[in-house]
This record gives C-alpha cells, structure tokens and sequence, in this order.
C-alpha cells in the first residue's frame, strides 16, 4: 500500500508470491501526493489487508511503515489506528527524514 495525503492498496497479499513481479511492482510505483497520513495507512491496512479476502490468515503480523515525515494528522488519528491494531499487528514505523525507529 502507499500513502501521502491519503492512502490507498496497490496490492494484497495474494497479487503474487514471486519476488521480481512484487518487486517491479514496487519500482512501477508513482510518487503521490504530498502530505503524510500514517493513521488512514493504519486503518487501511486494517480494514484492507488484514482481512480474509486480501490473504490474511488471521495470526498476529508485522506492519512496517517508512514515512518520510510525521504525520499531519490530529494525534487522536495515529492514537487510534495504532491502538485498533494491536490485536493484530505490531507496527515499526521507520521515519526517514529524522532516522528514527518507533513501535506500537
């Protein structure tokens, strides 16, 4: 998935489990749009990836986030998502502008 000012799926986790189409996948990837909301990727990830029909299999996961800013949305936005993840996933953030590392 990608995010910016929005976020959105650009595949689950069934498009392939070959690792050079996932990867020119990847590299095919467009540059959004400018702004960063990590508590709508959480909450997509949530309700769009981490569901039966995306291949989900139901056991506790990873969700890494690499961000190239903080986000710029109210904290009770990331508060949430972040906490109505935690029975599923335990999610590293990696922010690249200030090379810092967090886990929710």
């Amino acid at each position: 998935m990608s995010f910016s000012s929005a976020a959105f799926i650009r595949f689950d986790l069934q498009f392939s489990f070959d690792k050079l189409t996932v990867q020119n996948k990847l590299m095919a990837a467009s540059y959004q749009n400018r702004g960063t909301a990590i508590g709508q990727a959480l909450n997509l990830v949530r309700t769009g990836l981490l569901v039966p029909s995306a291949g989900y299999r139901g056991s506790k996961t990873t969700v890494v986030v690499i961000t190239d800013g903080a986000t710029q949305e109210p904290a009770e936005v990331l508060q949430g998502a972040a906490s109505a993840l935690q029975g599923l996933a335990e999610v590293f953030v990696v922010d690249l502008d200030r090379g810092a590392a967090w886990i929710f």
